[in-house]
């Protein structure tokens, strides 16, 4: 066959108008409310899906956290926030971005299970996957058109990979391997422009969570909002006093919100709107409490946007308002709904998240409020709560992502127009309100309007001006297509007779509505062509053209010969376990290759073309075989034959579960390790000890067992193969520990069997159990010992940590005759005693001389100290000095300081040190000696004091220099 295509010159007077509507952004579920309807929607196969749950978009985060004067640093795994950024991203780019959320769903159940492989940062083999959480999908389909409308240019999108690659940040993204039904609750077209407010105090929490996922932000003041709320779909208020909500800031949060944008209040934020503006309940909130416990949190209305996160939030939350309540007198309005209360009660009245849409039926207008305020490791020290952090900054993000109906500049994505159409510009439910202005006027049915018609008679770029505000501009180009229609896929049949022959072909381009095929007769229909039969050898020619572009022909002629025929013959059955197929076999005469068109139960399936005979169809369909037609590229030959195709379903068999089992564990049955619903009339290898599957580890050994069931032909027979591992029990029992001193330095904790890991103050050395007393304060520690492992142990000890005792006696006067000399007693942390035998009392009046002492002791030895006493005529001045003083600063003897009974005129006291160098001079008997030198304390031992006092007698004479030289102890 030779085929010519020829361009020739139509020209068409029919005129032909195209209107192009806008959908309003995002709009699929007009209102964010519970019990959403479902949205089902084609996404073609080779469509990208960002996850958002943690098993595909796993991440590791280093969180600095302050811990006294030093920082550290907490590394830890959940969902990378990044992916909402690649989001926005491919908003910001133009590229259309459906979020997919079954409705209906419970918490942590499945948004969607397809067949889908991974394409970013890394690649993986196709697989039946789950997605939960809620995805972010770009459908291939939706996307071509707006990416690359002309129909010259390349059919798929290669700039959505550019803008992947280029945002990096090891987000990850996936690829549909089939065409799926998907739940699409929105179709999002503009990237959220998001505004947080800064008139409150500590911002930085949802400036952190943007950050956190690479998302553009402004940072304004509530003089700035009243000003160009406009511009924004999406408004956060992290923290505010409430008096700062007055009444024309809480009418500008209204009226934003009721025009379409959405906005979040957070800890006593929330109530600062709420009891203004009463947007969730009928007479406002009340305060619960700065601190939440989160141990029994319940998640309602799991499906809504808000609620797309995986797991718990975290476990403590903290701030002005953690949680709030209705007041006594308050009700939840219709509108509104709490997502998240505390107790498992829906009436309950503690909250932590809840929302509320406030404009009726239109897109956007939500108000939503979250408890709590830091969001951050600095103040939630909870086990496990790092990764339940992101969960809590999620609810931030879904919030953001809803889209809002606000009056910026939005001119919808770029499109194509046949020339002769018309398409309408901006983006639906841009407001009346907002002065607008187009440029360049050409082919635009108005230029102040937000919807002009526009019907450029050449590709224009049109720009769009916002007046009234400072939202900017946008621009939208339409090109105008002058394309030939195009004749593809040209395909010459022969009848079955072989007499003659039909020539069928696709149009494509062009304008598809005004296609017309001129030449030999045929029928048209949409853009497929079918001629009548011509004879062998006459020549056929066909000119296809539209009313407004030239035309192409194609010539040719053709001879048939040589029809085909094709026999199936036999019945066959396959295993319906996923890896067994069926085979039929086709017998097939005449010249190939053949085209073999069959039907399953009469309907038929996709062409098969072979160049083989015997030819074999693989098939996992139960049905009847019947052959439609065979062809060649001679004729349309005959078939002959139908078969039958059965399956035999398998036996389910589930998978091994291998068992690690300690030796003085209870014995278990093996059928246990079967996955549940299993068939448990197979048979074990080899036999245990005991009967009926009974596995005993004091007994049996670490061994491989095979589980055997039989199947119904042709499936094969179920073997599973278990690992069973007996493992030896440990003793962690820790070793008697005596009393330690502080002075014993490091101590050797033992204990029964080695391996384990010591724990607890005190402990250097976790792996040699090595106690250090020093480190600790005097009483009892508890020390841990710890050997991990399946069949692991632990024990704990406390252990006693004393001192060296410590004992002062100090007097109150010098033994004059006549009068009584009281002594007190000091003594630290033991036991004591008089000279006299007395442990009770603390002090001590005489009249007699003697040496007078009082020994103090416990474990860690003995300390004593003494007085001598001597009476005597103490006529004149009378000297009294201690021997020895603690200054440790618990009140008692804490000070060297000398007594004088008489008034000095002259005074001098020095202290020297063992090496003889002066340490300390008084000259006055009020300035005491703290035990300090240079401002640090000086050694204990024992100091030398150099006294010299002149003093007035009783007859005013003022006496000779007294010298007194003597020895003081420091004691702490």
């Amino acid at each position: 066959m030779i085929a010519q295509i020829h361009h020739i010159n139509w020209i068409y007077s029919i005129t032909w108008l195209c209107l192009l509507l806008l959908e309003p952004l995002g709009l699929l579920q007009a209102q964010d409310l519970p019990n959403p309807s479902t949205n089902i929607q084609t996404i073609a196969a080779g469509s990208y899906v960002i996850p958002l749950d943690e098993q595909k978009q796993l991440t590791s985060y280093s969180y600095p956290m302050s811990s006294g004067d030093s920082i550290i640093v907490i590394n830890y795994e959940a969902l990378n926030l990044k992916a909402y950024g690649l989001a926005h991203e491919l908003l910001e780019k133009g590229v259309y971005v459906k979020w997919i959320i079954r409705s209906g769903k419970n918490k942590d159940e499945a948004d969607f299970t397809a067949n889908a492989y991974q394409v970013f940062p890394t690649t993986t083999a196709p697989s039946d996957l789950s997605f939960y959480s809620s995805a972010f999908v770009i459908d291939l389909n939706n996307n071509q058109y707006n990416i690359s409308c002309n129909p010259t240019y390349n059919d798929t999108p290669p700039e959505i990979d550019d803008i992947i690659t280029e945002f990096g940040n090891e987000v990850a993204v996936y690829k549909l391997s089939n065409d799926e039904q998907l739940d699409v609750r929105y179709e999002l077209k503009e990237a959220p422009r998001i505004s947080i407010l800064n008139d409150g105090y500590d911002t930085w929490p949802h400036k952190q969570i943007l950050e956190l996922a690479a998302i553009p932000y402004q940072d304004i003041s509530n003089e700035e909002f009243l000003n160009s709320s406009q511009c924004n779909t999406f408004v956060s208020q992290p923290h505010i006093d409430i008096e700062l909500v007055n009444e024309t800031y809480a009418n500008t949060v209204a009226s934003f919100v009721s025009n379409g944008g959405n906005f979040l209040a957070q800890c006593v934020g929330l109530l600062a709107f709420e009891n203004t503006g009463f947007y969730q309940s009928t007479n406002g909130f009340v305060n619960i409490g700065g601190g939440v416990d989160g141990n029994n949190y319940t998640f309602l209305h799991n499906d809504l946007a808000i609620m797309q996160f995986q797991g718990n939030l975290p476990p403590n939350i903290y701030g002005t308002t953690g949680s709030y309540g209705l007041e006594a007198s308050s009700t939840w309005r219709a509108n509104s709904y709490p997502t998240v209360i505390v107790g498992n009660d829906p009436q309950a009245n503690e909250v932590l998240v809840s929302g509320a849409d406030i404009n009726g039926s239109d897109i956007g207008g939500n108000m939503f409020y979250l408890g709590g305020h830091e969001y951050s490791t600095t103040l939630i020290t909870t086990s496990n709560a790092e990764p339940q952090i992101i969960q809590a900054q999620r609810t931030y993000l879904n919030a953001a992502f809803i889209p809002g109906n606000v009056a910026y500049t939005c001119t919808g994505p770029d499109v194509c127009i046949c020339l002769g159409e018309s398409v309408s510009l901006g983006c639906a439910n841009l407001s009346d309100n907002i002065a607008y202005s187009w440029s360049p006027a050409d082919g635009l049915s108005c230029t102040n309007c937000p919807n002009p018609i526009a019907s450029p008679t050449t590709t224009t770029t049109y720009t769009m001006t916002a007046n009234s505000n400072s939202c900017g501009s946008s621009n939208i180009t339409v090109t105008v297509n002058k394309i030939l229609p195009e004749i593809e896929n040209v395909v010459v049949n022969c009848v079955p007779d072989g007499t003659g022959y039909t020539v069928s072909f696709d149009l494509i381009d062009g304008n598809e509505a005004s296609y017309l095929v001129l030449g030999n007769e045929g029928t048209i229909s949409g853009n497929q062509f079918v001629s009548n039969p011509i004879n062998n050898g006459q020549t056929y020619e066909f000119t296809a053209t539209d009313v407004y572009n030239c035309g192409n022909t194609i010539t040719g002629t053709f001879d048939c010969s040589d029809c085909p025929h094709a026999i199936l013959n036999g019945d066959a059955a396959f295993c319906n376990d996923g890896i067994n197929t069926a085979e039929l076999n086709l017998t097939i005469t005449g010249s190939p290759p053949w085209e073999i068109v069959y039907a399953i139960d009469y309907i038929a399936q996709a062409p098969i073309i072979t160049n083989t005979s015997p030819h074999t169809i693989y098939t996992t369909t139960v049905g009847t075989y019947t052959l439609l037609s065979v062809s060649n590229s001679f004729c349309t030959g005959t078939t002959t034959g139908t078969a039958e195709v059965t399956a035999a379903n398998p036996t389910f068999g589930g998978s091994a579960s291998n068992r690690n089992i300690c030796k003085n564990e209870d014995a278990f049955r093996l059928n246990s390790l079967l996955t549940a619903g299993v068939d448990t009339n197979g048979i074990w290898t080899p036999p245990l000890a005991n009967q009926n599957n009974l596995f005993d580890p004091s007994q049996d050994t670490t061994n491989s067992y095979t589980y055997t069931l039989s199947a119904e032909a042709p499936c094969p027979d179920i073997v599973l193969n278990f690992d069973i591992t007996v493992l030896e029990n440990v003793d962690a029992s820790i070793n008697p520990v005596p009393v330690i001193c502080k002075g014993d330095g490091p101590y050797s904790l033992a204990a029964t069997d080695v391996g384990g890991v010591w724990a607890g103050n005190g402990i250097v050395d976790a792996n040699a159990g090595i106690f250090d007393a020093a480190l600790v304060t005097d009483g009892v520690h508890t020390v841990s010992y710890e050997i991990a492992g399946l069949c692991g142990d632990i024990d704990y000890v406390d252990i006693h940590v004393k001192t060296v005792p410590e004992v002062a006696l100090v007097a109150d006067m010098d033994a004059c005759l006549g009068k009584a000399v009281s002594m007190e007693a000091y003594v630290k942390g033991s036991s004591f005693e008089w000279h006299d035998g007395d442990t009770e009392r603390e002090q001590l009046t005489t009249i007699n001389d003697g040496i007078y002492w009082i020994q103090a002791h416990n474990e860690c030895g003995v300390a004593r100290d003494s007085l001598v006493i001597n009476f005597k005529n103490c006529l004149g001045c009378q000297l009294v000095l201690p021997t020895s003083f603690s200054p440790n600063k618990d009140g008692y003897n804490d000070s060297f300081r000398s007594i004088l009974s008489c008034d000095v005129v002259s005074y001098e006291l020095q202290i020297f040190n063992r090496w003889g160098a002066n340490i300390f001079t008084s000259n006055a008997p009020h300035i005491t000696w703290d035990g300090t030198y240079k401002g640090k304390e000086a050694e204990v031992g024992v100091y030398v004091y150099m006294l010299r006092f002149q003093y007035v007698d009783e007859d005013g004479v003022i006496s000779e220099l007294e010298q007194h030289k003597g020895h003081v102890t420091i004691i702490r």
